[in-house]
């Protein structure tokens, strides 16, 4: 169990401030040379405006006139300048986003710098982790990136736009990476010369990446020792922004061009209307999810294996916050468009349900396992079951500690017989007899060690059934 006031594990590498938690609030203590540059920008209205406009986290600062004020000061000597930030739902991270996901975070980014360095401020990051999604909207949550820089016509974080944003962007779309194996991989995003071996030579000498990679390329094993002489330069002072905002508007096409680049090809993507239900059963499914929705009104719902979806967005229009995963990346990229249209609380995941993410960073604890993250009020679990037992490879048991982990309170899930169409197809390469002990009843035998089965309902014209089920006030 934490103490009431606890320092987040990723909150570690700027030295001039730091994010912890207090009372189940977020907060953030901040040095004066960090406080001075977040106070001119709330000064001069800069800030209130990037709150306004959504792109920037609400915040506001500790009065030190309040006893929050002196319990805080206590706990953090040293330390004079604390903010309170609006509680993100939920903490994802750029290896589980979709490609459009992390492009709006780019160019969340690079809105944000533009904006700042009309006031003569900047962002000292550029870090994908300083983003997170409230639902299928982006925001910045890292006031302590915020800085007086000392010349304006450089970024100096554009080294680390590149690693985190734009050389990911381009290992997806052009090498067929997934952001999984970048981030994964390195923490801090691929280097220069790791796209450069993955896209080829001829590639990057192409016009559209000879500035922002093949020069990097070749500059890069020169970088470390001109670096010292450059720090000068660095730090000289008058320049004039207007070559920076045309770097910034430069990268913002680039991103947009990426975009638009991408197509979209999953094998699952015409499932919805090429799925072997006939039009009962699926209203029949509708109707399961709308009932349960109705009457037990969970406030946080999970969907596995969501696909493009359809019932996320039921979720979500009846009052709850979703969070949808599926391993095909096409069909999160399809929700989350769907999901920033409508602005529904639908927050959709790249995720492979049989590995999904780990802990990452310092002491595997800088960015938590999506085990941790993930547990609501309501699992839905739809046309998945057959996928972990045949393409996973999971037993019965297996599946069910994994929804057990998950589940706070409520179940749904969907059963489907080996006679089913879709468990044959999956079968197709594998031994039919090792699955013969897959049946219904045994399926429920071993959910009920954990669930209590509080309604169970097959679906007309199908092999397939619905069963919801609670967690046993035992566990």
């Amino acid at each position: 169990m934490h103490d009431s006031i606890y320092t987040e594990n990723g909150s570690y590498r700027d030295r001039e401030s730091f994010v912890f938690y207090s009372q189940d609030r977020i907060c953030r203590a901040l040095a004066d040379r960090s406080w001075n540059a977040v106070e001119r920008a709330w000064r001069e209205g800069v800030l209130p405006a990037l709150i306004r406009d959504g792109l920037i986290v609400r915040s506001e600062k500790v009065s030190e006139s309040s006893d929050e004020y002196i319990r805080l000061s206590d706990r953090y000597p040293g330390w004079k300048h604390f903010l309170v930030h609006e509680n993100i739902p939920f903490v994802s991270y750029p290896y589980e986003w979709c490609f459009s996901m992390l492009a709006d975070a780019a160019v969340l980014h690079l809105q944000i710098q533009q904006v700042l360095l009309k006031h003569e401020l900047s962002l000292k990051d550029a870090s994908a982790f300083n983003v997170q999604f409230n639902g299928a909207r982006p925001i910045f949550i890292d006031l302590g990136s915020i800085e007086e820089p000392t010349r304006r016509d450089v970024w100096i974080a554009y080294s680390q736009f590149c690693r985190m944003f734009l050389f990911p962007l381009l290992l997806h779309l052009y090498a067929g990476m997934s952001f999984k194996q970048v981030f994964l991989a390195d923490i801090e995003g691929p280097s220069v010369d790791q796209v450069v071996q993955h896209l080829g030579r001829w590639r990057v000498l192409q016009p559209s990446m000879f500035l922002d990679v093949f020069l990097q390329h070749v500059l890069s094993p020169h970088g470390k020792k001109k670096a010292r002489s450059l720090r000068t330069e660095l730090q000289s002072t008058g320049a004039s922004a207007e070559a920076q905002l045309i770097n910034l508007h430069r990268l913002s096409r680039k991103i947009e061009g990426l975009r638009q680049k991408k197509r979209i090809s999953g094998i699952w993507i015409g499932y919805e209307k090429n799925n072997t239900y006939q039009t009962p059963a699926h209203a029949e499914k509708e109707t399961f999810i709308r009932d349960f929705m109705g009457k037990y009104k969970p406030a946080t719902v999970l969907d596995l294996g969501c696909n493009t979806g359809e019932y996320s967005i039921c979720c979500a229009q009846l009052g709850a916050r979703v969070i949808s995963v599926d391993s095909d990346h096409d069909c999160v990229e399809i929700l989350y468009q769907r999901a920033k249209r409508a602005q529904l609380p639908v927050l959709p995941l790249v995720m492979d349900l049989a590995n999904p993410s780990p802990g990452l960073g310092f002491m595997n604890s800088e960015r938590g396992s999506f085990l941790s993250r993930a547990p609501s009020d309501a699992v839905i679990a739809l046309a998945l079951v057959h996928h972990l037992l045949i393409s996973a490879r999971l037993p019965v048991t297996a599946i069910c500690r994994l929804m057990e982990s998950l589940a706070r309170r409520y179940l749904v899930i969907e059963f489907v017989e080996r006679q089913d169409e879709m468990f044959q197809t999956l079968l197709a390469l594998r031994r039919e007899e090792d699955y013969e002990e897959v049946t219904l009843d045994k399926f429920i035998a071993v959910f009920r060690q954990s669930f209590t089965i509080i309604k169970q309902m097959p679906l007309q014209g199908t092999k397939r059934h619905l069963l919801l089920m609670e967690r046993s006030t035992s566990q």
